[in-house]
């Protein structure tokens, strides 16, 4: 599955980490599960990365009604090339505090900075919130996958030259110290270049500045990854 279906920017330095979380859950291994993929829009889809290795059900949700024919139209590309025949690939939309089915995973990216934004809530509420996802909506065995922004080194000169106006929380990883196992990426890669320059944006990310996060990666310097996938099993 091409990267670009999963994330739609800083896309190798999300895969990174997230590729090492789905080696640790297997997920080709077991048969008949079904997944539930969380805040979903065109283009930023990580459960899709599990394509066409599993057999069993794919649900992408979406919140925000005006996204259905968009969606829609995402989903039969993605059926008609790259869906296997074990797979039912299907979107709804959701919101997923009136969750009411259990599923083997569930996948979220970037949907806790969201609903715990700065000056709107605590952080101490986010382990009430998923450990109550985790007892009502995941299957025995199951796990929830979170795909979240870390809060890098340079969060105080981005908001001081008026990045982040929207409030969006940036985590820590011992924020989510309650996870059963994390993987984390990334240290320049704190500003979506794609979004504002298009494909050279894109080639700025891919050729510059992933290399650049896997230097600082390999030569030991982890303390302020911007990409913090958690994994949190079925209680």
């Amino acid at each position: 599955m091409k990267l670009s279906y999963c994330f739609s920017w800083n896309r190798k330095i999300w895969g990174n980490p997230f590729k090492r979380a789905l080696s640790y859950l297997d997920l080709s291994s077991q048969e008949a599960i079904d997944i539930l993929d969380v805040g979903c829009s065109r283009g930023d889809a990580p459960s899709l990365m599990v394509l066409p290795e599993i057999k069993g059900n794919l649900v992408i949700s979406y919140y925000e009604a005006d996204k259905e024919i968009e969606m829609l139209q995402f989903s039969e590309n993605i059926n008609k090339n790259y869906c296997s025949s074990d797979v039912n690939l299907s979107i709804k939309q959701l919101d997923i505090f009136d969750c009411k089915e259990r599923y083997n995973y569930i996948f979220m990216k970037s949907v806790l900075g969201g609903i715990f934004r700065l000056h709107k809530s605590e952080i101490n509420e986010l382990q009430e919130f998923l450990l109550n996802v985790a007892k009502n909506n995941l299957r025995h065995g199951g796990a929830i996958i979170l795909l979240d922004n870390g809060q890098s080194i340079f969060e105080p000169i981005l908001r001081k030259f008026g990045a982040r106006k929207n409030a969006w929380r940036f985590f820590n990883k011992s924020d989510i110290n309650f996870a059963d196992e994390q993987f984390s990426f990334g240290f320049f890669s704190a500003f979506a270049f794609s979004s504002r320059l298009g494909k050279f944006g894109n080639f700025v990310e891919d050729f510059i500045i992933y290399p650049l996060d896997y230097m600082m990666w390999i030569l030991g310097i982890r303390a302020y990854p911007t990409v913090i996938v958690s994994i949190i099993l079925a209680r």
